[in-house]
């Protein structure tokens, strides 16, 4: 009998994780709306039985995805939704990608460029030996009945 092999440990999340998640879901159950201010540090601290210091790290991080704002010596309250945070930091998390997307940009348009000429000869094959110029320049009635269904293709491609 062939014995199944354990499945590896998983590192438990960090606690200023487990804070955020906790946050927010008080902010999402309670349906509290911008401006509503939190319980004190203390209390919220003993509510989810962690240090202060761990519930700052995470105040402190949905702080910087704009969910709660800190003032100083008032409290901690819940921030209207906003994409500008998320924004911000768009162009730093996606570090190499976007240059990555460029050349492949780049790479895509010169492939199209490149294969224009392969393109029309093909169509002009299709079209049975007409000039390729004469084919889109014709009007559909013009055009055999055995190949109208190109016509589509021309009027796509002239798009």
């Amino acid at each position: 009998m062939a014995l199944k092999s354990m499945k590896p440990l998983t590192r438990a999340p960090l606690l200023h994780v487990s804070v955020q998640e906790s946050l927010r879901a008080y902010v999402h159950d309670n349906g509290l709306a911008p401006g509503t201010l939190l319980p004190a540090e203390g209390e919220l601290a003993a509510q989810l039985g962690v240090s202060r210091n761990s519930l700052r790290e995470g105040i402190k991080a949905l702080e910087s995805l704009g969910i709660l704002e800190t003032r100083r010596g008032i409290g901690v309250f819940v921030k209207a939704f906003s994409f500008e945070p998320l924004l911000a930091n768009l162009a730093y998390g996606l570090g190499g990608a976007l240059r990555e997307v460029e050349e492949v940009l780049e790479i895509r348009r010169v492939l199209e460029v490149g294969l224009i000429g392969k393109t029309i000869e093909l169509i002009g094959e299709a079209v049975g030996g007409t000039t390729t110029l004469a084919f889109f320049a014709a009007k559909p009635s013009e055009v055999p009945c055995n190949i109208r269904e190109t016509s589509t293709t021309k009027k796509a491609i002239l798009k």
